[in-house]
Formats: structure tokens, C-alpha cells, sequence
């Protein structure tokens, strides 16, 4: 059944993230994605929901070690 342009589009709330997840597909990403994940620990544990923004510059700044951390060691390895 389809919807009219006058009916409300139906949507849930994630209540690890707070965020609106509006059809399947948003919803079951969302449901599968770290930051989700993340959020649920944080849950758990008593603390409050971390931004995607926030999850997003975390993840950029672990991506960025994690490569130094490699190339030290490929260079340690060249004997340099």
C-alpha cells in the first residue's frame, strides 16, 4: 500500500543514539553501524549518547594512529 504525499512518513527512534530512523533501510544501517554500537555501551554504562559528529572525528583520529603506528613499524623493520 502506498502513501499519499498527505500522510505522515513513519519513523522510529533509536533510544541508544537519539536519533529518527525514517524507512528499513535507514534503520537496519543504522542498527548495524559502529556508532550504534557504541552507543549501546555507552548505555549500558550509564553515560549519555555521543554525537555522530563526535563518533565520526573519533574513528578519523584512531585511523590516523592506527596508520603512524604501521608506518613506524614498517620503518622500524627497514632497519631505519
Amino acid at each position: 500500500m502506498e502513501q499519499s504525499a498527505d500522510e505522515p512518513v513513519p519513523f522510529l527512534t533509536c533510544m541508544a543514539c537519539c536519533v529518527k530512523l525514517v524507512g528499513t533501510t535507514e534503520r537496519t544501517e543504522h542498527y548495524r553501524s559502529d556508532w550504534h554500537r557504541v552507543n549501546l555501551k555507552r548505555k549500558v554504562s550509564g553515560m549519555p549518547p555521543m554525537k555522530l559528529a563526535e563518533f565520526e572525528e573519533r574513528m578519523d583520529i584512531l585511523k590516523l594512529q592506527q596508520k603512524q603506528q604501521q608506518d613506524q613499524e614498517a620503518k622500524n623493520a627497514r632497519g631505519y
